[in-house]
């Protein structure tokens, strides 16, 4: 009987032994699943950074183009409305009289 209880005794120890050793390794298998999620999460924010930087500095650079765009075809128009205005501005001047004779 004291062979069997002895026995039972030293399964219940071996027992304890793997729980803790389980334990162990599942707090050592978690914390290396988290190490390896932080360092996914720096690369994904790193790189969304990254992406996000350079799409900001192609549309600043687009937003550049266009501005100067349209600053050379304002520049332009007010260039052939200034020549309209010395070829015709005599012509405009005597229609703007004439309606205001005809009143």
């Amino acid at each position: 009987m004291d062979e069997v209880v002895k026995r039972l005794s030293a399964i219940e120890t071996e027992a304890v032994h793997i729980m803790e050793e389980t334990a162990r390794q599942k707090k050592e298998l978690e914390e290396q699943s988290q190490e390896r999620i932080r360092k996914y999460k720096e690369a994904v924010d790193a790189k969304t950074a990254e992406e996000l930087s350079r799409l900001q500095t192609e549309l600043e650079e687009q937003k550049q183009k266009s501005l100067e765009k349209l600053r050379q075809d304002t520049l332009k128009e007010l260039d052939a409305l200034e020549k309209d205005y010395a070829a015709n501005h005599k012509d405009l001047v005597d229609q703007v009289m004439a309606r205001l004779i005809e009143r």
